[in-house]
């Protein structure tokens, strides 16, 4: 498979070993736009677009990458799940062209500037295991009815970032639900 990137993507890849296995989920690109390399995003060796961890808790690195819709706007998060054998099972953590609150009662150049911004200000890094409080565990809002107050990540996590503004959502996995779920830390 023949991947047309950035040229910076592209050493991210290959530092972290995948780039051979790695197979993009259909409809989707490593990012190209401009708005992905904005300055804020250079002390970062992986430019906030990609993590590495254990997020599954099976002993192997899974890779998390921010990937840029083939068409359209916006911004997708993936977890590329390693199976042992160098080979990744992709899942889909989230979608700013169908998740941003209200995105249907805005008009359509309200939409493109939101996504812009998702672009140009959306990052992602690994978060150490740990127990962590949510927003509305902060005393941010209160607690929705399947809103924990606090979550556990067991292995490693994922902060799911905008740049210098609240909102950070962290992807953990649940051992019992076998699968990753989020938690919004910050408003």
């Amino acid at each position: 498979m023949t991947l047309k990137m950035h040229p910076l993507f592209a050493l991210l890849l290959l530092g972290y070993g995948f780039a051979d296995a790695l197979e993009l989920p259909k409809g989707w690109i490593i990012p190209r736009d401009s708005s992905f390399y904005g300055a804020w995003r250079k002390p970062s060796p992986t430019r906030y677009l990609a993590a590495a961890t254990d997020i599954n808790c099976d002993g192997f690195v899974d890779s998390i990458l921010i990937l840029q819709p083939e068409k359209g706007r916006g911004l997708g998060l993936f977890a590329f799940l390693q199976d042992g054998n160098g080979q990744y099972r992709s899942s889909q953590l989230f979608d700013s062209r169908k998740e941003a609150a209200g995105l249907k009662d805005l008009s359509e150049k309200e939409k493109a500037e939101l996504q812009w911004w998702y672009r140009s200000l959306s990052g992602v890094k690994a978060v150490e295991r740990g127990i962590y409080p949510t927003a509305c565990g902060q005393g941010y809002r209160a607690c929705g009815k399947d809103e924990k107050r606090k979550i556990e990540i067991e292995c490693g996590g994922i902060d799911f970032f905008p740049f210098k503004q609240g909102g950070d959502r962290y992807f953990y996995w649940n051992r019992s639900k076998k699968r990753i779920l989020s938690a919004v830390m910050t408003d």
